[in-house]
């Protein structure tokens, strides 16, 4: 409640001031003051606002005074006479005071008074403040502010046809509408703007009235009459039957009411000229009955209620509906994604809709399709994925809102929708913003139909987006499509040019592997078929085959020999010792080669540039088989890895050389020895 009272005392602040705009126009210049009056005077322009006055001096105020401010002091009390030599007073402004009281002649002399200002007292209208007799003087009185009074029992009958004849305007706030008699309005035709409704029998009274116009916003709007059956008691009572001035055009009655149901079927009486209402931000809720008798009824404006519940046939008799305006009314969502079509389907005549803020998600199947001269429709502020309608039933859409939604793209159909619909009518506009787009390359036909359409769109097109990286960017970054396709696709085919590559270099390492493990390979394949056996040391009567240069001799035939011989129980074959003198000895090794299980070659320079190192290193690479793929290994120093041929490297495995720094038996060659000469 405390909340409620502040917004008002804020609106009526607002109201007002705009009441008073004459005071406040006319002290812009500086005024001087008189040596008697603690009032500032200029011509006849008194203002004496903001001084802490307790009590008025009539001496103070010059007999040809037409404007005195007494906005803001501390009067409580209004007494007699104080201003009765005033006879040429226009304007009386005393708000923001404390009064409580006014004598039955405090107003004598003021007959030429037009303005009065009484607004923000506390003033009670029960008779004890005023007496009945204290506005009798004003009859030539044509406006009234009566903002935020404190109004405790029922408005007195001071406001009579002989007190207020040319009454135009009155400022009163909402807290009058219980206490507000149709007597008050009896006799008074000139009053063209107040700020609150009268009841039905007024109407009669009032029946010249074109515009009814009720808001709390700004005085101009007290130009228009407001006019409405506003008590949540009036509108629930069983009677069905509305009355309202003949006519009546224009109804403005938004923030008007707390809480209303509007459960009954309604017939609006002398409503076939009424072509414009506004009910917005008001209480209304429970749209389950029915409207009828407003056949000229061209604008709707609804947004702000409880449309939670609504029958699907509320609008059926609004079939000349033009406009009509349901944002933030809290539509059900599973009722909008059933009835939407069903909702509308009478109003064949409407252009423009407004369905923003609702959170729907759906809309129901063939929904405006009875709606063709649809020319504006919003349905910003809602969760919708896509344009949830077919474009092809409003043939005449000029612009649409989606803004603020859960769209990321427009798929192909819509896109060529759209382009129809501008060929068709020469424009269109969208507007996109507020919707975290996709621009990602599974969008690009998308982005490139954002670029490349005619439809015009919000935000000069450069809308949110999300990248294929998942990172923010703008649709604007994607406007050059040759950079957006190379973006896109020039990836793909840079995989698929690595892809390439990478093959290339795998098949040439997988048949350098297989020249060099050739053997290996063979021996292995044979062995899973089944048609090969693998030769032990068991089968060969030669051990290991020992190839060496004279220069090496020790270390070959005394150091290695002694390990092998010593240590691993092993024959050895060495050519100084066991090779036969004869004129065929190159026949001799080569039979000697083939005789043994392992072929040592220790690969030293003099070995490697021997007479007999190509005969030697020939016949061990001919001497592997697949029955004995890892029958050579290799001994050779860091200094002279240059110097092993190729063909050598071919057949060799990594883990049958062993690459030394000095020609001698130590644990890491032992160990190597032991591993490999072992049979398995």
């Amino acid at each position: 409640n405390s909340l409620n009272i502040d917004k008002q005392s804020r609106e009526a602040s607002f109201v007002s001031s705009q009441f008073n705009h004459t005071f406040e126009k006319k002290f812009e210049s500086k005024l001087t003051t008189n040596d008697d009056s603690p009032c500032r005077i200029k011509n006849a322009i008194i203002d004496c606002s903001g001084l802490s006055l307790t009590k008025l001096n009539s001496s103070w105020f010059p007999s040809n005074s037409e404007v005195i401010n007494l906005s803001s002091n501390e009067l409580t009390t209004l007494e007699n006479s104080a201003f009765n030599h005033l006879i040429n007073l226009i304007q009386l402004n005393i708000e923001y005071n404390k009064l409580t009281r006014i004598e039955p002649r405090a107003f004598d002399g003021l007959q030429s008074l037009k303005m009065l200002a009484l607004s923000f007292n506390s003033l009670q209208f029960n008779g004890a403040s005023i007496s009945i007799d204290s506005f009798k003087p004003l009859r030539n009185l044509e406006e009234l502010g009566l903002l935020i009074v404190n109004i405790v029992v029922a408005l007195h009958p001071l406001f009579t046809v002989r007190s207020f004849a040319n009454l135009k305007v009155i400022a009163i706030n909402n807290d009058f509408r219980p206490c507000i008699w149709s007597s008050f309005f009896q006799g008074h035709s000139n009053i063209n703007g107040v700020d609150w409704l009268i009841d039905q029998e007024t109407n009669a009274t009032l029946k010249d009235m074109l515009e009814t116009n009720k808001s709390s916003n700004h005085r101009n709007n007290y130009s228009d009459m407001a006019k409405s059956r506003n008590e949540s008691k009036q509108i629930s009572q069983p009677s069905h039957l509305f009355p309202v001035p003949k006519n009546l055009v224009y109804v403005q009655l938004s923030r008007l009411i707390q809480s209303t149901s509007v459960d009954l079927n309604i017939q609006v009486m002398n409503g076939e000229n009424i072509e414009y209402i506004d009910l917005t931000d008001n209480g209304l809720h429970d749209f389950v009955g029915s409207v009828t008798g407003l056949t000229s009824l061209k604008v709707l404006a609804l947004s702000g209620n409880n449309m939670v519940n609504l029958n699907p046939d509320f609008f059926d008799e609004l079939t000349g509906l033009e406009y009509l305006a349901l944002s933030k009314a809290g539509l059900n969502r599973d009722f909008v994604s059933s009835f939407s079509r069903r909702l509308f389907q009478n109003l064949s005549n409407l252009t423009r809709l407004d369905l923003s803020i609702n959170y729907l998600n759906a809309l129901s199947k063939g929904t405006f399709s009875p709606n063709s001269k649809l020319q504006w429709l919003d349905l910003s502020g809602n969760q919708f994925k896509d344009i949830p309608f077919d474009l092809q039933y409003t043939p005449n859409l000029l612009e649409l809102d989606v803004s603020s939604n859960a769209l990321t793209t427009i798929d192909d159909d819509i896109a060529r929708d759209l382009d129809h619909l501008v060929a068709t009518n020469g424009q269109f506009h969208l507007s996109l913003g507020g919707n975290i787009l996709s621009c990602s390359c599974s969008d690009l036909r998308f982005l490139q139909w954002l670029n490349l359409t005619s439809v015009t769109f919000d935000h000069s097109r450069n809308y949110t987006c999300l990248n294929k990286d998942g990172e923010k960017a703008y649709t604007l970054f994607y406007s050059d499509l040759d950079s957006l396709w190379r973006e896109c696709w020039g990836q793909y085919f840079l995989y698929v040019a690595v892809i390439i590559v990478c093959l290339y270099v795998i098949g040439f390492f997988v048949i350098l592997l297989l020249l060099r493990n050739k053997h290996f390979l063979v021996s292995y394949f044979l062995k899973i078929l089944g048609n090969i056996k693998l030769l032990k040391r068991t089968d060969y009567p030669i051990h290991v085959y020992i190839a060496y240069s004279d220069i090496e001799y020790k270390f070959s035939c005394s150091d290695l020999r002694e390990y092998i011989e010593g240590t691993l129980k092993l024959n050895t074959f060495l050519n100084d010792r066991d090779l036969i003198s004869s004129l065929n000895s190159a026949a001799d090794i080569v039979k000697a080669m083939n005789s043994s299980w392992k072929i040592l070659l220790v690969c030293s320079a003099s070995f490697l540039n021997g007479d007999w190192a190509m005969l030697t290193l020939r016949s061990a690479i001919y001497a592997q088989s697949p029955t004995n793929p890892a029958r050579i290994m290799v001994l050779v120093h860091q200094n002279d890895l240059l110097l092993l041929p190729h063909d050598l490297l071919s057949v060799v495995d990594d883990e049958n050389m062993l690459i030394i720094s000095e020609w001698k038996v130590d644990y890491v060659m032992r160990e190597w020895l032991r591993t490999r000469l072992t049979d398995k």
